[in-house]
């Protein structure tokens, strides 16, 4: 098996429970009591300019957690920094069950030949759908252009395209939300994400913002592109967020208004700048997760291991990376991964010509870009499943969910083969709108885990229901004709 080397894994910070503080609070080690009013994370490559309005709590490599008062906010981005103020967590935000990822080792042929098809010609062609736009500052109609710009794109795919607006500085913008419903667990939602808007020195004016984040949104556009080919089993959506800019403004309303309409997400892909590389400087992507959303990081490495195994991961656990649209699902309880060339603005990786009108394609490394793309298709569709006939199962090792007799009419004898004796395992069976109807737990012994399941013929009309193990995403669904 081809593998992805994972440099190093950094700074383990407790999960985000409905009782604790802020993690933020305990990744710059100040008590859970600590007021969030006005404050902000604050990330920049030159010292605080003493700025009326800015009282500094903590500071931990680059970033620096900071009390804002006033225009500090504002004074502070058009300085060049970037601020990203903390909004409570909701209340009813509390422990998530853990994930575990089942590593996938045979290459699937369908996600192989995405893959394969995109060079940087294809992502030059995506890139510049947005970036012909001479302003895309979330404030400016330049913006709002460009979120027509993705709308058009998506329903040309044949998606369910919308805009959601919402206001930023006193204006209107858009998040773009595009959906591809799965066809066999359409309840099971991935997102894909990375923010469209850009900044610069003259940001009324003139904000090419290649890597930040032409690229993160080609990677968006492109997945959309290969996934809408053919049917996937689980639901996708693909979202380009505006608004970042000013503080992941975007990114927190939509996430906020998705919670509170109930929505369950089975997790979330962030890119963000993956386009720059400095010459001399090894070459890696840096995974961000927190604690709950490791398997998720771990889905993503697993992919660029099958399909991309050039690129080097670098995995990074830490609950108070909370400098990018990831860090709104993590606010309301969601797993999600951030995606980037640089972890600390001190590294030497990180891009000279950030939020500058510099930030222009010719600056981009080829390959580099290329390679990280690959890899945030790769990972969502591996997520996602594609659904074909001559398609690879997904895994040949870990455990294997069984089915006897198929087709049923009476019970089904359920067998899980490749447990960790005494390890428990829960089975799912789902009707083909997504809708549970069924779940038994069991623990296995010699390696197998047994259940049945008897088919109730007042409730489970004759037809097709899917068998699957919730927490195991890796393995693969097992389909059950139910006859009389």
């Amino acid at each position: 098996m081809k593998r992805c080397l994972i440099l190093a894994v950094v700074l383990l910070v407790t999960a985000v429970t409905a009782t604790a503080g802020h993690p933020v609070l305990e990744a710059f080690g100040l008590p859970d009591t600590t007021p969030l009013g006005g404050l902000s994370i604050l990330r920049g490559r030159n010292e605080l300019p003493p700025i009326d309005g800015v009282d500094v709590l903590a500071r931990r490599d680059a970033a620096i957690l900071a009390r804002l008062a006033g225009d500090a906010p504002d004074i502070l981005r058009k300085a060049g920094w970037f601020v990203v103020p903390l909004n409570d967590i909701p209340r009813s935000v509390g422990h998530k069950a853990i994930k575990t990822w089942t590593p996938v080792t045979v290459v699937n042929p369908d996600i192989q030949s995405m893959v394969d098809r995109i060079d940087w010609t294809t992502i030059i062609r995506t890139m510049s759908k947005v970036m012909r736009i001479n302003s895309r500052y979330s404030t400016t109609d330049g913006c709002r252009a460009a979120a027509d710009t993705l709308v058009a794109y998506f329903t040309r795919l044949g998606l369910a395209a919308q805009k959601d607006p919402f206001q930023v500085s006193g204006s209107t913008a858009y998040n773009v939300v595009a959906t591809k419903t799965g066809t066999v667990w359409p309840d099971s939602v991935f997102v894909i994400c990375a923010h469209y808007d850009a900044t610069s020195e003259s940001p009324l004016t003139y904000t090419p913002g290649a890597d930040d984040n032409a690229s993160g949104t080609a990677a968006v556009m492109l997945a959309a592109q290969f996934l809408s080919e053919q049917p996937s089993t689980c639901t996708v959506k693909f979202v380009c967020f505006a608004g970042e800019e000013q503080g992941l403004v975007g990114s927190n309303i939509w996430t906020a208004a998705q919670f509170a309409a109930g929505a369950e997400f089975a997790g979330a892909l962030n890119f963000d700048m993956i386009g720059w590389w400095t010459d001399g400087v090894h070459r890696e992507l840096e995974v961000e997760v927190d604690p709950a959303s490791l398997w998720l990081g771990q889905a993503t490495i697993n992919a660029a291991a099958l399909y991309v195994p050039e690129m080097t991961c670098l995995l990074h656990i830490d609950a108070g990376a909370w400098w990018g649209d990831h860090a709104s699902f993590w606010n309301y309880g969601y797993n999600a991964v951030n995606h980037e060339e640089s972890w600390d603005w001190g590294d030497p990786d990180f891009n000279p010509h950030y939020h500058s009108t510099d930030d222009e394609l010719l600056n981009l490394d080829v390959d580099f870009t290329v390679q990280n793309v690959k890899v945030a298709v790769a990972a969502i569709a591996m997520l996602a499943q594609p659904v074909s006939t001559t398609a690879t199962p997904l895994s040949l090792a870990g455990p294997r969910l069984f089915a006897s007799p198929n087709p049923a009419s009476g019970q089904v004898a359920l067998r899980v083969d490749g447990m960790v004796d005494g390890a428990s395992v829960r089975i799912q069976v789902v009707d083909l709108r997504g809708r549970i109807i069924a779940e038994s737990s069991t623990a296995a012994f010699g390696g197998v885990a047994t259940a049945s399941w008897r088919p109730d013929p007042a409730q489970h009309p004759a037809g097709i229901y899917m068998l699957r193990l919730p927490d195991h995403p890796g393995v693969n669904p097992v389909r059950v004709s139910v006859v009389r």
